[in-house]
């Protein structure tokens, strides 16, 4: 179901018209507008496997700096204020910077939180 709104929503599909033209949705010309219009943001921590805390915290934390990189654009949003764009450069910065693990306790928890402050106000 998750990967059926992804890829009616999402951007990154061509296609919307061909998978739902059958569909009751498709009839509705609102609904065709927002097809394809949005670039859809899935984060999972599922297929995380760490035998301590800290390392998982790690893990979470390289997976959202990763997902920061697959969409740059969402910088520039108008819906961040001039602090959070800032912020979400300076989290692809870190991740490009850094590939070591976070040690720090207070700077995992800092990115942590910008990270989930900046994924808030984009929704």
């Amino acid at each position: 179901m998750i990967n059926t709104v992804e890829r009616f929503f999402s951007n990154a599909y061509s296609d919307q018209e061909t998978l739902f033209s059958g569909l009751e949705l498709w009839k509705d010309a609102r609904m065709r507008r927002l097809a394809g219009a949005f670039p859809v943001v899935k984060l999972s921590f599922s297929s995380l496997k760490s035998a301590t805390a800290i390392s998982f915290q790690n893990l979470m934390v390289k997976t959202i700096c990763s997902l920061y990189q697959q969409y740059p654009e969402l910088k520039k949003s108008p819906a961040l204020s001039d602090e959070e764009q800032a912020y979400f450069g300076d989290v692809i910065r870190w991740d490009t910077d850094r590939k070591t693990t976070l040690s720090d306790g207070a700077e995992r928890q800092a990115l942590m939180d910008g990270a989930a402050f900046s994924v808030r106000r984009l929704c």
